[in-house]
């Protein structure tokens, strides 16, 4: 775990609440700069949310797999291949929500759609931005740096010296105040954005 790796968490002064609880169906949209995201997210979220995964990872950590099966804390999905038409896909999140198994109901997503170290944010994948409008579901954008710090990927090496990770909390949005997806679009992507060059100068 994080304190196990010496690594301190910062939550800037800035930051708004953590809205997220195991029970009010909140989308986390969080940037991800490193595979340290995975343990480090849950601390910093506190343990409130499930994470949405692709398969991949699955079957390159089963012991993940089986450590997660039984309270669904990681959805794992196939990337790809699904076009336009999102409804299976959409149905598929809604079956992992309502699940007796599942006990976190919220949800950790990477909306950038892979690791991104640099200093702009990607533009972000309007598929999990559309599932929160149709289902109503509120978002609330988390951004985090120092990640790629305690993980040197190129390297193959476990910062085991300490880093410190410096988090910020958005304040909630909410889709039934928006009157059309693309506007509910433009105001996360917007925000995001914003917000990613504002924390990541806090952090330096």
């Amino acid at each position: 775990n994080a304190e196990y790796m010496g690594i301190k968490k910062r939550m800037l002064s800035t930051s708004q609440p953590l809205y997220a609880t195991r029970e009010n169906n909140t989308l986390l949209m969080v940037n991800h700069r490193s595979l340290a995201d995975f343990f480090i997210h849950d601390c910093i979220t506190n343990y409130q949310a499930s994470y949405l995964s692709r398969m991949m990872v699955a079957l390159l950590f089963p012991g993940t797999w089986l450590c997660t099966f039984l309270d669904n804390s990681v959805w794992y999905f196939v990337r790809g291949g699904r076009g336009e038409n999102l409804d299976d896909f959409f149905s598929w999140m809604d079956s992992n929500f309502k699940a007796k198994r599942t006990q976190r109901r919220s949800l950790i997503v990477y909306p950038e759609g892979h690791r991104n170290t640099t200093s702009k944010p990607l533009p972000l994948k309007r598929g999990m931005i559309k599932y929160s409008y149709t289902r109503k579901y509120p978002i609330q954008l988390v951004l985090a740096f120092g990640l790629e710090d305690a993980i040197k990927e190129k390297k193959f090496l476990l910062n085991t010296s300490g880093s410190t990770i410096n988090y910020w909390f958005s304040e909630p949005f909410f889709p039934d105040k928006y009157l059309t997806f693309e506007e509910y679009y433009e105001e996360i992507t917007s925000k995001f954005e914003t917000y990613f060059h504002k924390v990541l100068a806090l952090s330096n």
